[in-house]
């Protein structure tokens, strides 16, 4: 692909917290391809298996392994620029219910660590079976998160 375009990227994304046992030893970056293929580490991270009822649980969550700052960490230590490709609440996951939250934390996340972050988008999900993670979407198949919908809105200023 670089021979037929030099210019291209390659952004190496792990979905956070759960790689399976037998994917990569149950560890995503043993499945890292090395430095000369990847330009950007990255991470889809979502309010879900575990999600984040208090500050603590979502800085605690995020620091183990498969976790946002745990990936972080590991993009530092390979000179990586960091993106979160995917990320969102999860109303329909463990939770039970949108976490307003979470917005603000992750918000907070992305302001401290700005310096390397190449990315992040919103994950606007209304499928079926999906993440339900959609913030300003009406369509019938839509879950509504008003509250979370709301703090984006205030803290994004989308």
């Amino acid at each position: 692909m670089r021979a037929a375009n030099p210019s291209v990227l390659f952004d190496w994304t792990i979905n956070a917290h759960d790689t399976p046992e037998g994917v990569c030893g149950g560890l995503s970056t043993n499945c890292y391809p090395g430095d000369d293929y990847v330009d950007i580490v990255g991470i889809d991270n979502y309010d879900h298996y575990p999600w984040s009822p208090t500050a603590s649980s979502f800085d605690r969550t995020a620091a183990a392994p498969e976790g946002l700052t745990w990936l972080y960490n590991f993009a530092r230590k390979h000179n990586k620029p960091f993106s979160v490709g995917e990320w969102g609440v999860v109303p329909t996951a463990d939770a039970g219910k949108e976490n307003p939250n979470f917005i603000t934390w992750m918000h907070s996340w992305f302001a401290t660590h700005a310096q390397r972050l190449a990315y992040e988008t919103y994950f606007s999900d209304c499928g079926s079976g999906g993440v339900q993670s959609s913030l300003y979407r009406t369509d019938p198949t839509c879950t509504r998160n008003p509250a979370s919908a709301h703090r984006y809105a205030s803290l994004f200023g989308a």
